[in-house]
C-alpha cells in the first residue's frame, strides 16, 4: 500500500498559512483581553472610591475644604476621606512624583502640559492605591464643574475632582482610555458627565473630544470597553 504524506512545499505552506492566520487573531485577541481588563478595573477602582466615600459621609464626616487651592485644607479632607477608607501604597503632595503618570492625553491625543512634569498638579493630592491604580484629587470651584466637568453643582462649596488612572503608569494614560473623572459633590461620588445628555457624553469621549465625561459613558455602555476608536 502507498504510503500518503505531504511534500516539504506542502508543510511550508501550510505553516505560512497558520502563521498568516495567528498573525491576524492574535493582536485582536490581546487588544479584547486588555480591554476586558480595563473594563474591570475601572469598575473596580469606581466601586472602592464610592464605597470609601460613602463609609466616610455614614461616620458624619465633614469635608474641611473651604477656600481653593488650599493645600492644608486639602490634607485634612485626604486624611479624612481616603487615607482611613483605602489601602494607599504612596502618596505625592502637589510636585512630588511617582504617583501619576509623566505623560498623559486628551481623547483627541493631544498631549495634556502638566507643571511640574510627572505630577498631576501644583495644587494637588496624588496617591497610588493596592491595586496599581493612580488617583489624583484636586479641589474645584463650582460655576466649573458644569462647563468642564458636566456636573451640576449640588452644594454651595467647592467639590473634589477625582482623575483615576486604572493601570497607573502603563500607556495609553489617556482620558477614556484608561484616565477617568469622578467629582465629589453633595455628599456623594458621581461620574464626569453625570448632567449631560447622552448625545453630549458622545461627543465629548471621542475621537476628536477631552474625553473628560467617559466615565458616564463607560456606565452607561455597562462597561463595555473601548468606548471610542
Amino acid at each position: 500500500m502507498k504510503k500518503l504524506a505531504f511534500t516539504l512545499a506542502e508543510v511550508l505552506i501550510t505553516l505560512g498559512i497558520i502563521g498568516v492566520v495567528a498573525g491576524m487573531t492574535i493582536p485582536t485577541l490581546s487588544y479584547n483581553y486588555k480591554e476586558k481588563q480595563n473594563s474591570v478595573k475601572l469598575q473596580h477602582t469606581y466601586s472602592t472610591l464610592k464605597n470609601a466615600m460613602a463609609t466616610a459621609i455614614a461616620e458624619n464626616v465633614n469635608s474641611g475644604v473651604k477656600t481653593v487651592n488650599n493645600m492644608t485644607q486639602m490634607k485634612k479632607w485626604y486624611n479624612t476621606f481616603i487615607t482611613p477608607y483605602l489601602n494607599v501604597l504612596q502618596t505625592c503632595y502637589g510636585a512630588e512624583t511617582g504617583c501619576w503618570a509623566e505623560d498623559t492625553f486628551y481623547a483627541r491625543g493631544t498631549k495634556i502640559t502638566k507643571n511640574p512634569t510627572g505630577a498631576c498638579g501644583g495644587n494637588t493630592i496624588s496617591f497610588v492605591l493596592s491595586d496599581g491604580s493612580f488617583v489624583c484629587i484636586d479641589d474645584y470651584q463650582g460655576d466649573l464643574l458644569d462647563s468642564t466637568f458636566g456636573v451640576e453643582n449640588a452644594v454651595n462649596e467647592l467639590s473634589i475632582i477625582f482623575r483615576i488612572d486604572i493601570n497607573g503608569n502603563n500607556k495609553p494614560n489617556q482620558y477614556g482610555k484608561d484616565i477617568f473623572i469622578a467629582i465629589f459633590n453633595g455628599n456623594k461620588i458621581v461620574p464626569a458627565g453625570n448632567n449631560r445628555s447622552i448625545s453630549e457624553v458622545n461627543s465629548n469621549c471621542s475621537k476628536n473630544g477631552d474625553g473628560y465625561w467617559c466615565m458616564q459613558k463607560a456606565i452607561d455602555s455597562g462597561y463595555k470597553f473601548p468606548l471610542y476608536k
